[in-house]
């Protein structure tokens, strides 16, 4: 969303680093250096959000690379997130189905956790209904659909 007050216009959906980002990738000058799946994530958002399907996709493979190597990893904090950005934007799936499977695996904690809170209804059914979701009772995971529904 762009803001002008005082005939200044004020960017406010995109951090400053990723429009930095964005801007250095325009002039020809991209270079991308990796720091968290969190900001990966957002920085993909913010080329997604100004139509640079050149540039998410550039992310998109460097990071799969990272992915790959194991140098990047999912955390609990942002596999869901993670998940719904790259079941849409990513062409290969392959980010999309290592975040996955990252939840999947770690389902019980994910579901004690709020991130999983902001699932669409068809994405956690997706996931609850996968066999090979990781949880200890099926209380544990209906305790997460009530606090599903109440978010």
């Amino acid at each position: 969303m762009i803001l002008v007050q005082n005939g200044l216009n004020q960017i406010t959906d995109v951090a400053s680093k990723h429009f930095e980002c964005i801007v250095q990738y325009l002039f020809g000058h991209f270079i991308w250096t990796f720091t968290t799946m969190e900001s990966a994530c957002s920085q993909i958002e913010a080329a997604n959000t100004y139509g640079l399907k050149a540039l998410y996709d550039d992310l998109f493979e460097k990071l799969a690379q990272l992915v790959i190597k194991r140098l990047a990893v999912f955390n609990n904090g942002v596999a869901c997130r993670a998940w719904v950005l790259f079941k849409t934007l990513d062409k290969n799936n392959m980010l999309a189905e290592t975040a996955r499977d990252y939840i999947l695996k770690n389902a019980a904690e994910i579901l004690r956790g709020d991130t999983f809170l902001d699932l669409s209804k068809n994405d956690l059914l997706d996931i609850l209904k996968d066999d090979n979701l990781a949880v200890e009772s099926e209380l544990d995971v209906y305790k997460a659909l009530i606090r599903w529904g109440a978010h």
